[in-house]
């Protein structure tokens, strides 16, 4: 019993000595659970009327081009003009969309106006410390209330008398999150507030 006294503090430096930086959330408070998510991007929406030109291409005619990306919903993303893109940008080019415009229409009557809306980045998105719900707390009544809730917002088909998180659950959360830009991966409270629980 002496050693185990005396080894303990040592064993308690080792833990403090090779513990990364953000293993725990600086502000954790007892008796709460915690977990890293993920946060989505941030994006602002916008739009931009483009002269796309339709007639034959020569030197008098002035062009530019934009490249978007299109999400998962169908949505562009504004990528940025050929020499604005990174090196990662410039390795997915060939899977953006590219506009083709008009820079200057003084001399120019061959092009028609199309209005293009997209969402610009704001914030790329991080990973976080969460308050989540603890383990002990998960039961099958808290599962129902998931599922029910899921339900009603038209992630979920169907609510089933489970003791487990199953996958379809998993991932019908997940696509909420992502559609709400809420911290993805876990059942956090934030996300838990969102769907009434």
């Amino acid at each position: 019993m002496k050693y185990i006294v005396t080894l303990f503090p040592i064993l308690l430096s080792a833990v403090h000595l090779f513990a990364q930086p953000g293993d725990m959330p600086i502000n954790r408070e007892p008796g709460k659970c915690y977990a890293k998510c993920q946060l989505p991007d941030e994006f602002e929406e916008d739009e931009q009327t483009f002269k796309m030109y339709i007639g034959e291409v020569n030197d008098a005619v002035q062009l530019d081009s934009i490249y978007f990306s299109v999400d998962y919903n169908g949505d562009w993303i504004y990528e940025g003009a050929e020499d604005e893109l990174s090196f990662e940008q410039l390795d997915k080019k060939a899977n953006f969309e590219k506009i083709i415009f008009l820079v200057s229409d003084e001399t120019q009557t061959d092009y028609v106006e199309e209005t293009i809306a997209y969402k610009k980045l704001v914030r790329q998105g991080t990973i976080e410390w969460k308050e989540i719900l603890c383990g002990n707390k998960l039961d099958s009544d808290v599962l129902i209330k998931i599922q029910l809730a899921l339900m009603q917002k038209g992630y979920l088909d169907e609510a089933k008398p489970i003791t487990k998180f199953s996958t379809e659950i998993k991932t019908a959360l997940r696509e909420y999150q992502r559609d709400f830009s809420l911290p993805m991966g876990q059942l956090d409270v934030e996300t838990l507030e969102a769907l009434g629980i």
